[in-house]
């Protein structure tokens, strides 16, 4: 891509966002897309706290279902359904919003792991501008 000259009575740099690609911007236009780069770091860092919490509180219910799991067993039973007498004192009852935090699981790493990347890729494209 060819360097593209702005005309104005402000200083202009040519910077490189994009592999072998270079444009020239303004500072107005700089600070613009620095602006932006720093909100949308600041963004995603927020989401990737949330997507922790969330994970660490979905984490502490499956504890709570692996130890009932782990030491009766027998108890085991879904909220709302019948459990016999036998089994009365050493219930377990699970929620079956629990069971369903079980499928969000994977798309929690999934968003995880996006919101790793693009802090990465706003870290690299940062680096390049030389605005670390």
């Amino acid at each position: 891509m060819d360097a593209i000259s702005l005309e104005s009575e402000t200083e202009m740099t040519v910077i490189s966002l994009v592999p072998e690609t270079s444009c020239v911007l303004t500072t107005e236009q700089q600070d613009a897309l620095l602006g932006r780069l720093m909100r949308e770091r600041k963004e995603t860092e927020i989401r990737k706290v949330a997507l922790e919490a969330e994970g660490a509180r979905i984490g502490a219910n499956l504890a709570m279902v692996a130890q009932g799991l782990q030491r009766r067993l027998s108890g085991i039973q879904l909220q709302g359904e019948d459990l016999e007498s036998d089994y009365l004192h050493s219930a377990v009852w699970i929620k079956p919003s629990e069971l369903e935090e079980i499928n969000k699981i994977v798309q929690l790493a999934n968003d995880y792991r996006e919101a790793i990347k693009t802090l990465r890729q706003i870290s690299a494209q940062l680096a390049e501008a030389g605005w670390q």
